[in-house]
């Protein structure tokens, strides 16, 4: 495809933004491969879908959670109970 590296920096970018960052990084990459006919556009809007699935129901909890670190809910309510 042309321009691959420019649509993986926008898509790069736009992937910051919680809910509108999909919809910017599947549209232009779909847009692109509209001329290559239709089973290349299908095939670039699944795998992209599909990327945007992965990425944020295993790689972001599996990365930001583990680096983060963050205390389980309950945790918190029982220690404060303890030092009562």
């Amino acid at each position: 495809m042309e321009n691959a590296l420019a649509l993986a920096v926008l898509a790069g970018l736009a992937d910051v933004l919680p809910y509108i960052g999909p919809v910017l990084s599947i549209g232009p990459a779909v847009l692109a491969a509209l001329p290559r006919g239709p089973g290349v556009t299908l095939v670039v809007l699944v795998l992209m879908v599909a990327y945007e699935e992965f990425e944020s129901r295993v790689l972001i909890p599996k990365i930001y959670g583990r680096s983060c670190a963050f205390p389980r809910p309950w945790s918190c309510s029982r220690s404060w109970r303890a030092e009562r």
